[in-house]
């Protein structure tokens, strides 16, 4: 299953790995790495490690973080 959502502000994680940036291409991604969320209630819902990617917008100046 594969899907992308923004995260709201109250999310909890814990950071499992920190992904390596490329250093030729894709300037505007900020952080990548796999996460696992810390509440019960989420973890129940997905116990799964999750991809957290936050990007820079350049149009409209502001940071959006995805997993």
């Amino acid at each position: 299953m594969n899907f992308v959502i923004r995260h709201k502000i109250n999310l909890q994680f814990k950071d499992i790995k920190e992904r390596e940036l490329p250093k030729n291409h894709a300037q505007h991604v900020l952080v990548d790495q796999e996460i696992e969320l810390l509440s019960t209630q989420s973890q129940v819902k997905y116990p799964k490690t999750l991809r957290r990617i936050s990007v820079w917008d350049k149009k409209n100046q502001q940071t959006i973080e995805i997993l």
